[in-house]
């Protein structure tokens, strides 16, 4: 099975706290959203990383958001269950619902 590798920033762009790299397969029946949702929650319960974000053990993966940063307009996005990503993709954000968004 091929896979594509995809950059995900904890919190911040340009400063983030911690970064991980996420492999997904090149193609599936859930949506990428999805596939990268579960297999980044898998991870970060592994290895704690969960607790950067200010979650726990117990934080359901319904709490984690997937935010797509537009380097044209400076800005971050929702990533929707319809966007596809790239092999080598670096643009993504990831925080948990109800924490405060940090500008940095």
């Amino acid at each position: 099975m091929s896979l594509r590798k995809v950059s995900v920033s904890f919190l911040s762009i340009n400063d983030p706290i911690r970064k991980k790299v996420v492999c997904l397969p090149i193609e599936g029946t859930e949506s990428d959203l999805l596939s990268l949702k579960f297999q980044l929650h898998k991870e970060m319960l592994l290895d704690n990383s969960i607790l950067d974000l200010g979650g726990t053990l117990l934080t359901p993966i319904s709490d984690i958001i997937i935010y797509i940063f537009d380097t044209d307009f400076e800005e971050e996005m929702e990533m929707s269950s319809t966007t596809k990503l790239q092999n080598l993709q670096k643009n993504l954000i990831v925080r948990l619902r109800g924490e405060i968004k940090n500008d940095r």
